[in-house]
């Protein structure tokens, strides 16, 4: 949650701006709804506009980036299924082997 005492509100374009990657304001509002790895990010509405805060953003992108490689699984090497005699001779034959 924003603390409106503690924190320095930007609107979404500014917070756009500042962004490397510079994403657009979809983007930015995408972020906002939807989220990344069901993580939002945090705004307010201050009449007809919307704000976030730079530590929001801060908080976003450091939550959303965990949560995203929480999310990669890697399966068990028992899950992994052995080669058959067909894949052998196929990666042969295109010179993997």
């Amino acid at each position: 949650m924003i603390d409106l005492d503690a924190e320095t509100l930007i609107s979404l374009p500014e917070a756009a701006e500042a962004l490397p990657n510079k994403p657009c304001l979809t983007t930015m509002h995408r972020w906002r709804v939807e989220g990344i790895a069901g993580v939002k990010l945090e705004t307010l509405k201050i009449g007809h506009r919307r704000y976030t805060s730079r530590e929001a953003v801060r908080r976003f992108i450091t939550e959303s980036t965990a949560a995203s490689e929480r999310e990669v699984i890697q399966p068990e090497m028992s899950e992994v299924s052995e080669r058959t005699p067909e894949t052998e001779r196929r990666l042969r034959d295109v010179g993997v082997l």
